[in-house]
């Protein structure tokens, strides 16, 4: 898999698909810098944060990417939380856990494989990410 990733650019609050990256620069950009879709200009690194593609994509065909806000449920019935349909709901940032070596949600101590998630019949849906919409992440603290 050829790995894919997203930038955030601060100076204009975007977020965008990548679509270069060159660590050496050139006689434009004497430093290293990214290339976005949809935009002529040659972002220096610094003023960018790099989102991976986590190579998964949500209950709507949306790819997941580091960074990114999920909705998810799991099968909790007899828990106070849950909706309705017997699911409980969770709101989380996506992150790379180390210790798992895998994609993975919930909180830095105590998280979830992404993986999962997505495989087994629970729903995961994009609802924002971490740059445009940080408020989405006050909701659950």
């Amino acid at each position: 898999m050829k790995p894919k990733f997203r930038a955030y650019w601060e100076h204009t609050h975007q977020t965008s698909e990548v679509t270069e990256i060159n660590y050496k620069g050139n006689w434009v950009c004497d430093e290293p810098y990214v290339v976005v879709d949809g935009r002529c200009d040659l972002i220096p690194l610094r003023e960018c944060t790099l989102m991976q593609s986590t190579g998964l994509k949500d209950k709507n065909g949306v790819e997941i990417f580091e960074g990114d806000i999920v909705r998810y449920t799991w099968d909790m019935l007899s828990d106070v939380n849950a909706t309705e349909k017997g699911k409980k709901v969770r709101i989380s940032k996506v992150f790379w856990s180390d210790w798992r070596a895998s994609w993975a949600i919930g909180k830095k101590c105590c998280n979830n494989d992404l993986f999962r998630y997505v495989i087994n019949g629970n729903t995961v849906e994009v609802i924002g990410d971490i740059y445009t919409n940080p408020e989405l992440l006050e909701v659950i603290k």
